[in-house]
């Protein structure tokens, strides 16, 4: 699930209470809604400026993976790749959507952050060591259930729906391909609940699966989900 109102600044506030890795993971995530494994072998190269704005741009579905674990599964900055990559997948990591696409970050202190991080270091960590350090921020920031990056994701999601984007273009961003399955999953930023301060519309288009009306949730009164 995504994060209430309450709980992103309280997310926030946990994270920029912390070092800069770990402001870069907490609000890398929350403001660009990677995947975790994404972010594990983001590199330098995927960060472009374009009249004063920072993107991300995700290259193809298949990358070359130099996240070569150290002692005990500490990630160093070595040109080899991590155990799993290596061992499974020939050595290069493989992203869900196989089209290169391009990311915007919101914020501007947020892309500051992944300028400044990767003018220093070549990695972030693995997706191991990610997932640990949201965990921890998860406790800093009063959480009683465990923080997951889909949890971020999620939220990334629905800021992009209340920032007014349309549905291909978010779809596009979150890397959703064009598919039923694809747009169905875009949808799902659009039904947002009272508590995220949205009211949920429903479909209500024509069905023989149900009682006769379609219950998908949608974002505007008198629109059909992509099921119609």
């Amino acid at each position: 699930m995504p994060l209430t109102e309450e709980g992103r600044e309280a997310f926030v506030e946990a994270v920029e209470s912390g070092n800069i890795k770990d402001q870069l993971i907490g609000k890398g995530l929350l403001y660009t809604g990677l995947r975790i494994g994404t972010l594990a072998h983001m590199q330098k190269g995927w960060i472009e400026r374009d009249n004063g704005r920072i993107y991300i741009r995700i290259p193809g579905r298949k990358i070359k993976c130099t996240l070569s674990p150290g002692h005990r599964g500490r990630a160093y900055d070595r040109d080899s790749p991590c155990n799993r990559c290596r061992e499974f997948r020939d050595g290069y990591f493989y992203l869900k959507n196989p089209l290169p696409r391009r990311v915007p970050v919101p914020e501007d202190d947020v892309g500051d952050l992944f300028e400044h991080y990767f003018d220093v270091h070549n990695i972030v960590g693995t997706a191991g060591q990610i997932q640990h350090k949201l965990t921890e921020i998860g406790e800093w920031a009063g959480f009683d259930f465990r923080l997951t990056a889909t949890n971020l994701r999620m939220t990334y999601g629905q800021i992009l729906a209340k920032k007014g984007f349309e549905g291909p273009v978010i779809r596009q961003v979150m890397g959703h391909p064009d598919t039923v399955t694809g747009r169905a999953l875009t949808q799902r930023y659009f039904a947002l609940s009272d508590a995220h301060g949205l009211p949920p519309y429903e479909c209500n288009a024509e069905t023989e699966y149900t009682d006769g009306m379609c219950s998908q949730q949608v974002f505007f009164p008198e629109q059909t989900c992509y099921h119609h």
